[in-house]
C-alpha cells in the first residue's frame, strides 16, 4: 500500500514529526511505501498526493489545528479517491471527528500497530472493521472498536524511519533532534489531557521507560546518518528514577557527549540528578513555573509544586551552570491581570535563562477546560481553541489586550526587567503587533545562538525566521 502522512510542520516548527516517523517505520517493515507531506502548505500537499496516488493519507492531528487539516481532507477528497484516517491527539481525545464528511477512520491511543493492521487489511481487502484503536464510517455507519493494549516494552518499537522528512531541507538539514525515553506522565495537572489518556487505558500502565542504554544506542545511530548537533528529550518529565538517570547520563557521556535538553519537575529536580545531567552536557532544561502564586498553581493548576521546591531548582540549575528556561501560563480561568505579573515577578526571583509565556487555553474534556465551560467563559467547542498557546485567549476575560501583551513581552521583560510602573506603561500602549514582533526575534535569536548554539545553512535560516516570524 502506498501511504501519505501528513502534519503541520514548517508552520507549526515541528521540524521532526517523530510520531509519524514511528508510523513510518512500521509500515515499511511490514512492506509499505510510505513518504511524508506539510500541511503548511497545501499546494506541496495536492502535489504529492497526485504524485504518489496514495491508498491511504494518515493526517496527525492536534487540537487547534485539526481544522486546517480537515479543510485539507476536504480539498483532496474532491479530487482523490484514498482511506483518510485521523490520528494523534485530537483524533485520540475527539474521536466523533469521525462524524464529518470525508473521514473514513480515526485512531484512538498509540498508533504504530493500528495503521498497520489497516494498511495490511486494505491491500488484502479483509474486512477492516474489527480492527482495535479505530472508528470507522463504513456506509453511512460509525463502528467504535476498543483500544488494544499499551506496547508495554517501549525499546520493541524500533528506531524512528529519520529519512521520512529527508526531501524537506527546514527538516533534513535542523540538527536539533528529538527523541523519547519515555512515554506517559503520572501527575494530574489540571490543564493537561494525561489524565485522560490515563482513563482511556483504564487499568494499564501509561508511563514507560525505556531501557536508557537503548536510548543511546537509538541517539548514536541517529547522528552516524544525520546533521545531529543536539539533542532533544522530548519526555513529558524527565529524571522520575534517579537510578535511571545515573545510567543513562554514564552510558550518554561516553558514547554520544553532545549537548542536550530535558523537561524536569521542580519537586523531582535534587542536586545530584542536576549534577550528573550536567555532568553528561546537558546544555538546557524546561521547568514548569505555570503560575506565580503558589495557590493558583496547585489549587486551580493541580501541579503540586512549591514556591520552596521552585527556587531550589533554580538554585541547583544555576550552581552546575545550567542554562533553564521557565514554562509560565497566563490568562488562568478565574485570575486576574495583576496575577500574571506576579509570575513575572515569581521569575525575577528564580532569574532563569529565558522565560517562556503561553497563554492558557481550555482544551475540552481536560479539568480546566470543563471548568471554564461550565463557567461560561469557553463555548466547549474544540473548534474553538486556538491553534497554538502564544495567541490571544479565547476566554472571556477582563483585561485580554493588556495580558496579550504581557505574553510578548515577558521574555524580554524578565531579561531585562522594567520598573513596574513602566511595565504597566507597556502594557497600556497599543502596540501589540510590535510586541509581537520583538518577542518572536529575541525567542528565536536566543534559542539559536544561545541556548542551542546551532548552524544552519542560510537558505535554511532565512526560510524558518520568514515563517517563525509570520506564525
Amino acid at each position: 500500500m502506498r501511504v501519505l502522512l501528513v502534519a503541520q510542520l514548517l508552520k507549526a516548527r515541528n521540524f521532526q514529526p517523530l510520531g509519524l516517523e514511528y508510523l513510518s517505520a512500521h509500515l515499511k517493515r511490514a512492506g509499505h511505501q510510505v513518504a511524508a507531506a506539510d500541511a503548511s502548505f497545501h499546494d506541496k500537499v495536492i502535489s504529492a498526493v497526485d504524485e504518489l496516488r496514495p491508498d491511504i493519507i494518515g493526517y496527525y492531528a492536534c487540537t487547534g489545528l485539526h481544522r486546517d487539516l480537515i479543510r485539507l481532507n476536504d480539498k483532496l477528497k474532491r479530487r482523490f479517491e484514498f482511506f483518510a484516517a485521523f490520528g494523534g491527539p485530537h483524533a485520540t481525545f475527539f474521536p466523533e471527528m469521525i462524524k464529518l464528511p470525508g473521514i473514513d477512520g480515526v485512531c484512538r491511543g498509540e498508533g504504530e500497530q493500528a495503521i498497520v493492521d489497516l494498511a495490511n487489511a486494505l491491500e488484502d481487502r479483509r474486512d477492516y472493521c474489527n480492527i482495535p484503536n479505530w472508528w470507522f464510517s463504513v456506509g453511512g455507519r460509525i463502528v467504535k472498536n476498543e483500544v488494544r493494549p499499551l506496547v508495554r516494552n517501549l525499546d520493541e518499537l524500533g528506531a524512528p524511519d529519520w529519512s521520512l522528512t529527508d526531501a524537506m531541507p527546514y527538516c533534513r538539514d535542523f540538527p536539533v533532534k528529538i527523541f523519547m525515553a519515555s512515554h506517559g506522565c503520572p501527575h494530574s495537572c489540571a490543564f493537561c489531557y494525561s489524565p485522560a489518556y490515563r482513563l482511556l487505558y483504564r487499568g494499564q500502565k501509561a508511563r514507560r521507560t525505556r531501557d536508557p542504554l537503548k536510548v543511546v544506542d537509538e541517539i548514536e545511530l541517529c547522528r552516524e546518518g544525520s546533521s545531529l548537533a543536539f539533542v532533544y528529550l522530548f519526555d513529558d518529565t524527565f529524571g522520575i528514577d534517579p537510578a535511571w538517570v545515573s545510567d543513562f547520563c554514564r552510558a550518554y557521556k561516553k558514547k554520544i557527549a553532545l549537548p542536550f535538553y530535558v523537561n524536569l519537575r521542580a519537586d523531582l529536580i535534587t542536586e545530584n540528578i542536576v549534577r550528573d545531567l550536567a555532568w553528561a552536557g546537558l546544555a538546557f532544561a524546561g521547568i514548569g513555573l505555570e503560575s506565580g502564586c503558589e495557590t493558583i498553581r496547585n489549587e486551580v493548576l493541580n501541579k503540586g509544586v512549591s514556591d520552596v521546591q521552585l527556587k531550589r531548582a533554580a538554585a541547583f540549575m544555576r550552581a552546575n551552570n545550567t542554562v533553564f528556561s521557565t514554562f509560565n501560563m497566563l490568562g488562568i480561568p478565574g485570575t486576574t491581570l495583576d496575577q500574571d505579573i506576579e509570575t513575572w515577578r515569581m521569575n525575577l526571583r528564580l532569574r532563569p535563562n529565558f522565560a517562556e509565556a503561553l497563554m492558557f487555553q481550555p482544551y475540552p474534556r481536560t479539568k480546566l477546560g470543563d471548568k471554564a465551560k461550565k463557567e461560561g467563559l469557553f463555548s466547549g467547542n474544540p473548534d474553538d481553541v486556538p491553534p497554538n498557546f502564544k495567541g490571544q485567549s479565547v476566554l472571556n476575560q477582563p483585561n485580554s489586550k493588556q495580558r496579550l501583551r504581557l505574553l510578548y513581552l515577558f521574555p524580554i521583560i524578565v531579561a531585562y526587567p522594567p520598573p513596574p510602573k513602566i511595565l504597566r506603561g507597556l502594557l497600556r500602549l497599543p502596540l501589540t503587533p510590535l510586541y509581537r514582533l520583538a518577542s518572536r526575534l529575541y525567542e528565536g535569536a536566543v534559542k539559536i545562538f544561545k541556548i542551542y548554539r546551532i548552524s544552519l545553512p542560510p537558505r535554511t535560516l532565512i526560510r524558518l525566521a520568514w515563517h517563525y516570524l509570520r506564525y
